[in-house]
């Protein structure tokens, strides 16, 4: 028995050794403050120098660290900011993945600076894919998460994203009010001080040139303390070398800008300033280009899923809330109502008490007073019955003071549940209010489709009737002799003005026939180059030797696809009549591509005229809208468009980066048909 005692207490001993050395390693690899500072000071420096090996594992180090210490707030800046940077390298799937993950873990853990660090990245991710209002709503939820539920935590991050998404948009008054609120944030990192310094030097350059130079060098000491630059030094040294009139300097400087689209606007820029239009035409192009390719619909539906799961998540966590505050208060009701019935008790039991002395006084006083024996008999009589009264009294009270209770008690039942009607039939009337109003809404407006329509026809008709009339009377006025040119010259006003009135009305006929019909059969064999040069040949007899008719080309000849061949020509032919008829110089350019979404074609039609105003670009496919100030038409023409691109399953709209004009682009499904061309 002894010998199994000592055997056992031998690797007794071996254990608790083993176990004291892997407390002593476990304390010893426990990181200090220092390392973690320095791991965060490291991760924003490889960020902004992009070294991806070093930034992508400084990160895994950084969050394996938070996770052990428990740093949830380093471990979610950790994860958000790995996301933004694979998203912004080009792998874009991974980067929103990885925004998800953040994003579930957060709502897993009911973390709520996991949830402002997912609402951050995902804002950042549709600033990249220029969802701007999505991404200035992100960023605006995450800084209203900060002030509810982390109070002593920075919003300068979320602060710079609405600078940036401002300074993408122009807004440079904007750009420099949120980058000083970053500064303003309590605990901001050098890294962000640098890039509010930098969004306030990018807008003094576009506002304030005087002022640019007193910030620049408050940068400088912030770039001086930091070590390093950061992604905006080269765009802000470029327009700088701009600034004082260093193009060649500036040139340089724009080559080495590592965002593409920032690289390929400062060329632009300095190519127009220095008056190289032909490379600043190119550079623009190569810009317009690389904008429509790098946003893909797909991506974009599921960022903005994330973001509405997200929107969902403070929406439960803010309902939440109000239960608790609900909870609160009932809380603080019934504990009001048992203080009150404590008092009440309380004051039943002094009043006890005081009958019990009584008693004993009445007792202490027969014993003393034995003459007064029947007196104090009596009195005692006395007292008792009126001890009883009292008793009698106090449990009538107690009892009428219960029945007040829960009278009030069931008042305010029945009041919460007469107030919960009334919100509900509130809503409900609001509800019909809000759809009676939008009917309103939508009958006015039809009916100014309608009068903005007969309008337009009448005048349109109106002008050229009055020219036919007039010059038929005048042609036929007894007692007038006219010369044969003056009556050629006034015959061929009188077709003119007959053309426009057949144009008129075919249009009106035009658009009556595709408003009624709901789909077309698209089982034509159309070769798509053929086509386009067909129609194009009808407008060559019509165009000046100041306006040039063009046409390229990125498919081949041999392409064929099945589509509705009316339909197309139909969209074609409307594009260029309208761009050749506002055009009085330069060129119309007719464009056709598969290469900005392989299962579709993609036409353009673009014209050196005057162009559309941004404002009027949503609502020119609208009835009856001018599309220019130089020529009048009835608005049928870009109606008609809309209509037959949507029975062809495709979209259309205004290029807004377009600026020498006009630019119209629309798409169409590319279901390739299996023929050979004709020889």
């Amino acid at each position: 028995m002894w010998a199994v005692i000592a055997y056992n207490c031998k690797y007794y001993h071996i254990a608790i050794f083993l176990l004291l050395l892997l407390c002593q390693q476990i304390v010893a690899q426990k990181p200090t403050a220092d390392d973690i500072r320095q791991l965060e000071e490291d991760m924003y420096r490889y960020y902004s120098d992009k070294q991806t090996d070093l930034f992508l594992e400084t990160t895994r180090k950084l969050k394996e660290v938070c996770q052990r210490v428990g740093n949830d707030r380093l471990f979610y800046k950790a994860w958000g900011n790995e996301a933004i940077y694979i998203f912004t390298a080009g792998d874009r799937a991974k980067g929103l993945k990885i925004a998800n993950e953040v994003y579930e873990h957060a709502v897993k853990t009911d973390c709520k600076i996991g949830l402002y660090s997912a609402s951050y990245a995902l804002g950042t991710l549709q600033n990249a894919i220029r969802s701007y209002d999505q991404a200035e709503a992100l960023f605006l939820k995450a800084i209203e998460c900060r002030q509810r539920y982390l109070p002593g935590e920075s919003a300068a991050a979320a602060y710079l994203g609405l600078a940036k998404t401002y300074y993408q948009r122009g807004q440079f008054d904007e750009v420099v009010k949120y980058a000083r609120k970053a500064l303003a944030e309590p605990g901001v990192v050098d890294q962000h001080q640098m890039s509010a310094w930098s969004f306030i030097c990018i807008a003094d350059i576009n506002v304030d040139s005087a002022r640019f130079v007193r910030d620049y060098l408050e940068r400088e000491k912030v770039k001086k303390r930091l070590g390093h630059d950061d992604n905006y030094g080269s765009v802000i040294e470029c327009r700088r070398a701009m600034l004082h009139g260093n193009l060649e300097e500036a040139l340089h400087m724009a080559d080495l800008v590592t965002a593409p689209i920032s690289r390929m606007e400062m060329r632009v820029r300095i190519y127009e300033k220095w008056e190289l239009y032909k490379e600043a035409f190119f550079s623009l192009k190569l810009l317009t280009d690389f904008k429509d390719s790098i946003n893909k619909e797909e991506l974009a539906k599921q960022i903005a899923a994330s973001a509405s799961e997200l929107s969902a998540t403070w929406a439960k966590n803010e309902a939440k809330d109000l239960r608790i505050a609900n909870q609160q208060l009932l809380l603080e009701n019934v504990s009001r109502e048992l203080e009150q019935h404590k008092l009440v008790n309380e004051t039943a039991a002094l009043k006890l008490k005081n009958r019990e002395i009584e008693l004993e006084h009445a007792s202490m006083k027969l014993k003393t007073d034995s003459l007064d024996k029947v007196s104090h008999a009596l009195m005692l009589r006395e007292y008792e019955s009126r001890a009883r009264m009292r008793n009698i009294q106090v449990l009538l009270g107690s009892a009428i003071i219960m029945l007040l209770v829960g009278f009030l008690l069931y008042i305010l039942w029945h009041n919460k549940r007469h107030i919960k009607k009334l919100k509900r039939i509130n809503s409900q009337l609001m509800q019909s209010q809000q759809a009676e109003h939008e009917a309103r809404k939508a009958a006015e407006k039809a009916l100014n489709v309608k009068r903005n329509f007969l309008n337009n026809i009448s005048h349109e008709m109106r002008t050229p009737l009055n020219t036919i009339c007039g010059f038929s009377d005048l042609l036929t006025m007894p007692g007038v002799e006219l010369p044969d040119e003056e009556k050629a010259d006034l015959k061929q006003r009188i077709n003119e003005s007959a053309d426009v009135l057949m144009h008129v009305v075919d249009g009106m006929l035009e658009l009556s026939h595709y408003d009624s019909i709901m789909a077309v059969e698209q089982d034509d064999e159309v070769w798509v180059n053929a086509l386009c040069q067909d129609v194009l040949s009808g407008f060559s007899p019509k165009m000046t030797h100041d306006v040039e008719l063009l046409f390229t080309t990125e498919v081949d000849d041999t392409l064929a696809v099945k589509t509705n061949e009316v339909c197309l020509r139909k969209t074609l032919h409307h594009l260029i009549d309208n761009a050749v008829k506002y055009t009085t110089h330069g060129h119309v350019l007719v464009q056709v591509t598969d290469r900005t979404e392989p299962d579709r074609l993609t036409f353009s039609v673009a014209d050196t005229g005057p162009g559309i105003p941004i404002e009027s670009q949503k609502s020119v496919f609208e009835l009856f809208v001018e599309t220019g100030e130089q020529v009048k038409t009835t608005g049928m023409g870009m109606s008609v468009c809309k209509m037959l691109v949507n029975l062809l399953d495709g979209s259309i709209s205004i290029d807004p980066d377009y600026t020498d004009g006009c630019r119209v682009v629309f798409t169409i499904a590319k279901h390739v048909a299996s023929v050979e061309p004709e020889a």
